[in-house]
């Protein structure tokens, strides 16, 4: 379902600190004067989030049971909640964490489900390493092999687009998805990465070929909307109509491809408060008892 709201903004970037605004400035001097060393630099930055501000264990819903696994060369930490035989997992976003995908912890555990979130490779307490879509979607799958065949997924932004693709090459699927926000490709992201370091279509266009070759696929493959047609039965997209970041026509793509999709728009929220508002919340979890 949708609702009739009004034409959409432009997908934007937040206002940078001076401390990114003197990176900025260094990585494109740094582009122009070495290429060689710009371009490596840009690689490197692209592929490694920022360390945020993280959750406490006091902040967690009551009853996490910490796991830490291991992965490639580090680890995967997270926590489980409830006891469930279905399990319901929460993949988050890029530069984000489990902490900001628990609101859905104790409505999903009420709801009779097992709930497991963890922070991604390079996010939150999880080993620091450098990653991408298809590492996100391996991480995920490694945690779905040790904990169990997920009923429901619940994905965020560049999460959601890292579960669809997993999916896609998956012979095991979830009887429910929820994807909120989806970013509809790895050219989004490349998009608002641009947007903030403004590169050279020299060092853009490097970037771009050392992604396919690291990921083996083109920016067309990793677009969702090829990954999700056919797939039967849709899920639930949600997606803000404003949102500055992943825009709402990505939403409404996927869910015009995905036969039985359901499109849930929202007013008044951007796009990390979704995962804070109880209407979203409601619904998610409305839709996955069903």
């Amino acid at each position: 379902m949708t609702t009739a709201l009004p034409t959409p903004t432009r997908s934007g970037v937040p206002t940078l600190s001076p401390v990114k605004h003197v990176q900025r400035l260094f990585v494109r001097a740094v582009c122009r004067l070495l290429p060689p060393v710009g371009k490596n630099l840009v690689w490197r930055h692209f592929r490694t989030p920022r360390q945020l501000p993280l959750y406490g264990q006091r902040e967690l819903p009551e009853r996490a049971a910490p796991f830490r696994l291991p992965y490639q060369r580090a680890y995967l930490h997270g926590y489980t909640w409830g006891s469930g035989e279905r399990i319901v997992y929460l993949v988050h976003g890029w530069e984000s964490h489990l902490g900001h995908m628990t609101g859905f912890v104790s409505p999903l555990v009420e709801a009779g489900f097992k709930v497991v979130a963890f922070d991604m490779p390079g996010h939150g307490y999880s080993g620091r390493q450098a990653t991408d879509l298809l590492v996100f979607g391996h991480a995920l799958e490694h945690v779905c092999s040790v904990h169990g065949k997920a009923y429901g997924l619940v994905a965020h932004s560049y999460g959601a687009t890292a579960t669809l693709l997993s999916l896609a090459r998956s012979a095991q699927l979830p009887e429910k998805v929820a994807l909120i926000a989806p970013m509809r490709s790895l050219k989004d992201h490349i998009d608002i990465f641009d947007e903030v370091l403004t590169l050279h279509e020299r060092v853009r266009s490097d970037l771009v070929g050392k992604l396919e070759v690291q990921l083996g696929l083109s920016l067309a493959d990793t677009d969702i909307v090829k990954a999700v047609a056919g797939q039967t039965p849709g899920g639930l997209i949600v997606h803000y109509r404003e949102d500055r970041f992943i825009q709402y026509e990505s939403g409404q793509a996927v869910a015009a491809a995905w036969k039985d999709a359901t499109l849930y728009t929202t007013q008044g929220l951007g796009h990390t408060r979704l995962l804070r508002s109880q209407s979203v919340i409601t619904e998610i979890t409305r839709y996955l008892s069903a």
